[in-house]
């Protein structure tokens, strides 16, 4: 007679009480005697616990929607960032300036930064092409002129806004601080394109008479003060 595997029955106490291979006296002479019976009656009955438990889980994972452009633009609004403008050298023009606040240092070494620009914007072609470029860091007393760079169209620029660096480029005026760069490199992602820059000059207030004046912030849709 064959020996015969019963499928592995196990109480709430890990007892095994089904499952033990079940034949003649012969059975430990084909080279497998009751203790290893026991031990693989144990084993197959755990892995039928792990296997139930896998197949349970699987069957009640919740199948979610692809989020929406408005849910993810709302979700990253509740990340806060500061605010800046780049500045660019616009020839006869003079200077153009846009509101970012996608700022973010890439690299210590080299030193580089990048800040992602609109592909439809209407001076894509300028900022984009630009050899060099500059971004200002903006102090919470500067949200007017924020909201000044930051429309779609071309900015009107004012008197006294910008000042030119040490470097040539132009800066904004009263700044906390700003970071002049030679493009590095540009890379197109999605709508929009990082454009990364090497940085060739800095310059920031230092006192160590008072605090440092609060940066300007962007939550939610608002310009905000971001305390220190």
């Amino acid at each position: 007679m064959e020996a015969m595997i019963v499928s592995p029955v196990v109480r709430n106490n890990g007892q095994v009480v089904a499952g033990l291979a079940v034949g003649p006296p012969g059975c430990e002479s084909a080279g497998l005697t009751i203790p290893q019976v026991w031990s693989n009656a144990r084993q197959t009955a755990a892995a039928s616990i792990l296997l139930s438990a896998t197949e349970f889980r699987l069957r009640n994972v919740t199948q979610t929607e692809t989020p929406g452009i408005a849910s993810f633009r709302k979700l990253m609004g509740r990340f806060a960032t500061g605010v800046c403008v780049v500045a660019v050298d616009a020839g006869e023009h003079g200077v153009s300036g846009m509101t970012v606040n996608s700022f973010v240092s890439v690299s210590l070494d080299p030193m580089l930064v990048s800040w992602s620009l609109q592909n439809r914007s209407s001076q894509f072609e300028l900022y984009a092409k630009a050899p060099r470029f500059s971004i200002s860091i903006l102090s919470d007393d500067q949200a007017e002129l924020a909201q000044r760079y930051a429309s779609r169209a071309d900015s009107e620029l004012r008197r006294g806004d910008f000042i030119h660096s040490n470097g040539g480029l132009p800066v904004v005026s009263d700044a906390l601080g700003h970071i002049e760069c030679a493009l590095w490199s540009n890379y197109r992602a999605g709508d929009h394109t990082l454009i990364f820059g090497e940085v060739t000059g800095l310059d920031f207030e230092q006192s160590d008479n008072h605090p440092a004046r609060a940066p300007l912030g962007f939550f939610d849709g608002r310009f905000c003060r971001i305390e220190q």
